[in-house]
């Protein structure tokens, strides 16, 4: 018994031979929670807090577990000096890499990131902003929590009063708050409801740059999620500049390949299966001393599908359409998917079919859309 210890490495869960022992779990805990200004005695109830030791931000969340096992307690390690990337570090291919500046330098509209949470979008934003740059450019934001201090930029934490709700500070107050501000750019940390989303529609057809985040798989249902949550489907065509998806994997350490069969290939289409050597054989690190026995690089790569609107795309757009329908068009027009852009790097030995599928379920085949197709799902 006591308290299991697990590390998330590049992603991966890794158990080191130690655990906490029952006597020193509560001790420990209680600790970490004094640390990050938590209420100790409160151990019935989630609760996030933070605190900074040695330049390194510690994000803290705990999570109950019943009397029996006391708390889950998760901590988000950042470097607090040296994390703010500029887009050339984070790892981007070329073409996506010009893309990304491009779409940072419009005068106004609105971009928003998607995927998974752990996935990069944070750092992908922040160094969009970095790109932008606050000597010539007014940035404001409202995030929750504030990850990253950006030097010259304006940033508020989102704060919710459970008992006094004209007290909360939420990020529709911190929108039209921050209007007053004159800003250039605006990076409001996510679009949970229909007052934020129309929050950060009004404040691009105020002339402003809009970066923000929404908690969807793909970048095609990203439109239909938004027409969900309740705002305008025309509104919300008309500010559309690009919808980013982002995923992190983990990359081959280049020391210790090795050709393999993997049990995925069950899987892929035909198409992806003759990519593959010989139609069957990837490549896998199978650990070494170079990269700790793990078999992973030191640093994730993103792969980023990104869908620039056109007036032509928001024409599209205007009526509801189905994924399959979205995606044929999208592809007639040169858009890759997340898949194709993940192949690619197993087909460049950078990473393993079995990262991949990990982190991504293969493309389906694009047959024609009946009217029917759940353009809700993302």
């Amino acid at each position: 018994s006591g308290a299991l210890v697990q590390f998330r490495i590049n992603g991966h869960l890794i158990t080191p031979d130690f655990t906490i022992s029952e006597a020193d779990k509560e001790i420990v805990v209680n600790r970490i929670k004094s640390l990050a200004e938590m209420d100790t005695a409160q151990s019935h109830v989630a609760a996030d807090g933070n605190f900074s030791l040695n330049d390194i931000e510690f994000r803290v969340n705990t999570y109950p577990c019943g009397e029996t096992y006391g708390e889950k307690v998760d901590i988000r390690l950042q470097d607090s000096k040296n994390n703010l990337k500029r887009l050339e570090d984070i790892g981007f291919s070329e073409a996506d890499l010009n893309t990304m500046k491009d779409i940072v330098m419009l005068p106004y509209g609105i971009v928003l990131m998607t995927g998974p949470t752990g996935q990069g979008k944070s750092t992908t934003l922040y160094a969009c902003l970095r790109e932008r740059g606050c000597e010539d450019n007014v940035i404001v934001s409202a995030e929750d929590p504030v990850e990253q201090r950006i030097d010259g930029a304006t940033q508020s934490p989102i704060k919710v009063n459970t008992e006094n709700e004209k007290l909360s500070w939420t990020f529709e107050k911190a929108i039209r708050a921050m209007m007053r501000q004159d800003p250039d750019v605006i990076l409001i940390g996510e679009i949970r409801d229909k007052p934020t989303a129309k929050a950060a529609i009004q404040a691009s057809q105020t002339g402003h740059l809009v970066f923000t985040t929404l908690h969807t798989r793909s970048a095609i249902g990203s439109v239909q999620r938004m027409i969900d949550i309740g705002v305008d489907r025309n509104s919300f065509l008309a500010e559309m500049d690009a919808i980013i998806s982002q995923r992190l994997v983990a990359i081959n350490c280049p020391y210790c390949l090795q050709r393999v069969e993997s049990k995925y290939n069950r899987l892929l289409r035909d198409k992806d299966l003759a990519r593959l050597e010989e139609g069957r054989y990837s490549y896998k690190s199978n650990g070494c001393d170079k990269c700790s026995h793990t078999g992973m690089a030191e640093k994730r790569l993103p792969i980023v599908e990104i869908i620039k609107f056109s007036n032509e795309l928001r024409d599209f757009f205007s009526e509801k359409r189905g994924l399959n329908e979205t995606e044929a068009f999208l592809r007639k027009r040169g858009y890759r998917s997340l898949w194709d852009k993940g192949m690619d790097l197993v087909v460049e030995k950078k990473l393993s079919l079995d990262e991949l599928c990990s982190v991504l379920t293969p493309d389906e085949e694009i047959g024609m859309a009946s009217d029917t197709e759940g353009a809700g799902e993302d």
